[in-house]
């Protein structure tokens, strides 16, 4: 028994040691629509790489640029995803299976949620966050294994009917 314990804590000073990354994230964009009364109706768009670990909720940071100062952080549930997978009729993916001969898949992930940012005062600019680990290692731009990151910039103190332009098309897959 003194000796399965020795090896398993060899074992784990090994491992400990190593670097594990949860390659799933491909892409995405974020936009916004203002509402009125300091309201905005946020999309977040996500893209995820079948072959990684499976996408969670999404948490957005709302923060004064000028300051930094935190206005509101808000807890998006994970919507359904939808297979985007480019295929010809009756073939499989990996978003389908596992085990399916074609090694490649994505879904994408539409977020949205509305946010009130009343409690901003006079601050006009607000960036938003979103990041999560780890970007697709099939990434072949240097970016593969490494974390997720963008954000988007909301001023609030131009004309009521303003929006964060978003992508109209999907990726170019």
């Amino acid at each position: 028994m003194k000796k399965l314990s020795m090896i398993l804590l060899a074992l784990a000073f090994c491992l400990a040691g190593k670097n594990t990354f949860a390659t799933h994230m491909m892409g995405g964009d974020f936009s916004w629509q203002n509402l009125g009364n300091d309201s905005f109706l946020v999309q977040l768009v996500v893209y995820r790489d079948c072959n990684g670990i499976n996408l969670g909720s999404a948490t957005l940071d709302f923060k004064c640029k000028s300051s930094g100062n935190l206005i509101n952080t808000v807890t998006i549930s994970k919507p359904a995803g939808i297979d985007i997978t480019p295929i010809c009729p009756n073939s499989c993916n990996r978003c389908q299976s596992s085990s399916c001969a074609f090694q490649y898949g994505i879904e994408k992930y539409v977020f949205q949620t509305i946010v009130n940012l009343a409690s901003a005062g006079s601050c006009c600019e607000i960036l938003s966050t979103y990041s999560s680990c780890c970007r697709s290692n099939i990434i072949s731009t240097g970016a593969a294994n490494k974390n997720f990151y963008f954000d988007m910039m909301i001023n609030r103190c131009t004309s009521p009917a303003g929006s964060g332009i978003g992508f109209n098309s999907e990726p170019n897959l």
